[in-house]
């Protein structure tokens, strides 16, 4: 919804040009017919007070007639013609064929009062007084009240001075009427100009000073400061409009045109403060380590955007007195029927909304579900994509997902060693000892491994081996590095084993023979004294951590250029935004 503004504007004066071109052929509220002053229905009263003030039939005085009596007929001239330009600058059309002929007319209350607009104007209405219809003396403080609102500036002076103005007649309008209509466009011109760069450094300094946005789009800033001025000036427009005198349809349809261009740019400028709104929340978001926070932006944006949209078209619609209860009462069956044959996309839908809620997980979590374990692509309205660990990628529809068991793996705190390690039977008690120390002693060396929480333990004699127990807890970023420390404390453990003098076991039977003559038995003898096998293990170990010292070096720096890496891609992306 990228508004052009100049073609806006440009339409808008096209529109209103060609009702000013058109008023030749539409006739304002008169009638041929010369009515007779009885004033004994509210359709002779209002006709009265109409007609004679009309162009070609115009008398104050007769007009007046209609207006409360006990007053003065200073007043009710004055009262009658205030009324008049109320009904032309509101752009109330009054259907004389349609109001009551009837001198006994009461209204559903049974009342005799006759109301000519009761939804626009309830205040101002005629009431009966002796066998006479007369404006009511209640209307008098009304009809005054909403004259001064219409016309605050006294806008209509110049008009009570000049009634018809200059002589001549062009397009059907007066000649003052032509000349106040390019005043009027001079006007509006002149005070969008200074208006719209008046507000600009106004925003910008809000925007930057008061809510904090750095970063915000200069075209953005020039096409609020347009809004505003646009705004006032059409404020400014809706004043000087009824000073006009235009003809009544006509003027009806410019106040319509107005309206209508009000709420338009009221929709304009909440959609932006919508973008300042989405731009603010970029903003925090960048703050967090969330994703799936960022993600949810551009489903965020559109939903209101989509509101904004519906709220202006419902709107200008109740300004073009169409109907909008009942539009909606056939929208909301229409929405139900669409909503039962859609309700899988509906499912999926609030499904996706769960997700943003209650956040399972985010972009770039490696997550099972189901059968599948893959890492998330990306969250949508209608489905969430998976890239397995072969590279291709799986849709998941939101609705069977936000009902599915989800193990978020990407959401450890720690990854996880746990393996056993299997000793051949012949080991002697001594030897495990050595071996489970040395084990503990890799653990503690390696700079991954979380040393406060590991277990290294002898804990099975199994048909074939005896098992020795052991997890420890790994502290790494990605699958890739968890393998790489798994590897390295395997061969270390092995390299250990070669040192201490221990066997792996494996699934195998032993036949014992007593006695085979010029055959040696394969069973190894442990014939080193302990203090041997010590002194062994500890040049391993030794050894041993010094390799991992080296390795811890190589760990800091894997991680030093990995946040210079992120640094550098945050600042590109700032770059490019700016």
């Amino acid at each position: 919804m990228d508004f052009k503004w100049k073609r806006v504007t440009g339409f808008l004066f096209l529109v209103n040009l060609i009702l000013l071109i058109s008023t030749n052929s539409i006739d304002a509220q008169n009638n041929d017919e010369w009515p007779e002053i009885t004033l004994e229905s509210p359709h002779n009263s209002i006709y009265t007070h109409l007609f004679y003030l009309q162009r070609d039939s115009y008398d104050p005085e007769l007009a007046a007639s209609s207006m409360p009596p006990g007053l003065s007929q200073e007043e009710r001239v004055v009262l009658a013609r205030q009324l008049f330009q109320v009904y032309d600058g509101r752009g109330l059309y009054v259907f004389v064929d349609k109001i009551p002929m009837e001198a006994d007319y009461r209204d559903s209350l049974g009342n005799h009062i006759f109301y000519p607009f009761p939804n626009q104007l309830p205040g101002i209405f005629l009431e009966r007084i002796d066998s006479l219809w007369y404006y009511s003396h209640e209307s008098v403080p009304e009809i005054r009240i909403e004259h001064s609102r219409l016309y605050p500036f006294g806008a209509d002076i110049w008009i009570n001075l000049l009634p018809f103005g200059l002589e001549g007649e062009i397009l059907g309008l007066e000649l003052w009427q032509i000349i106040a209509v390019f005043l009027l466009l001079i006007i509006i011109i002149i005070l969008h100009f200074i208006l719209s760069r008046f507000f600009r450094p106004l925003v910008s300094n809000f925007l930057i000073k008061r809510i904090h946005i750095l970063q915000i789009d200069p075209l953005l800033i020039r096409k609020i400061s347009r809004v505003i001025s646009l705004l006032i000036v059409l404020y400014v427009l809706r004043i000087l409009l009824p000073s006009l005198l235009l003809p009544i349809t006509v003027g009806e349809l410019l106040i319509k045109g107005v309206g209508i261009a009000h709420t338009v740019f009221v929709g304009v400028l909440i959609y932006r403060i919508v973008e300042i709104f989405m731009a603010y929340l970029k903003m925090l978001s960048e703050r967090t380590d969330s994703k799936l926070d960022r993600q949810a932006l551009p489903i965020i944006d559109k939903i209101l955007k989509f509101f904004v949209i519906i709220a202006v078209l419902f709107h200008v619609l109740s300004i073009l007195n169409i109907n909008v209860t009942a539009l909606l009462a056939g929208i909301s069956i229409g929405g139900l029927a669409l909503a039962l044959a859609a309700q899988e996309t509906v499912k999926n839908f609030i499904g996706s909304l769960m997700i943003f809620i209650d956040k399972p997980f985010e972009v770039g979590d490696f997550i099972g579900v189901g059968a599948y374990f893959g890492s998330v692509v990306e969250v949508g309205f209608r489905s969430t994509r998976l890239m397995l660990i072969n590279t291709s990628i799986v849709t998941i529809p939101n609705g069977r997902l936000a009902d599915m068991d989800v193990t978020n793996l990407g959401k450890r705190q720690f990854r996880m060693l746990e393996t056993k390690l299997a000793l051949t039977y012949d080991t002697p008690p001594a030897r495990i000892e050595l071996f489970i120390k040395g084990l503990k002693q890799l653990i503690l060396d390696h700079p991954k491994f979380v040393n406060e929480r590991y277990v290294v333990n002898f804990f099975e004699m199994a048909d074939y081996s005896l098992n020795i127990f052991i997890r420890s807890f790994i502290d790494v970023p990605d699958y890739a590095t968890e393998l790489r420390v798994k590897e390295e404390f395997f061969l270390s453990a092995m390299r250990l084993a070669v040192s201490v003098g221990v066997r792996f076991a494996f699934p195998s039977s032993t036949m014992y023979i007593e006695q085979f003559p010029e055959k040696k038995s394969l069973i190894p003898e442990y014939t080193k004294p302990k203090e041997e096998v010590d002194n062994e293990m500890m040049a391993y170990l030794q050894k041993n951590a010094e390799w991992m010292e080296k390795l811890r070096e190589e760990y800091e720096e894997l991680a030093r250029q990995a946040e210079l890496a992120r640094i550098e891609a945050q600042e590109e992306k700032r770059a490019g935004e700016k």
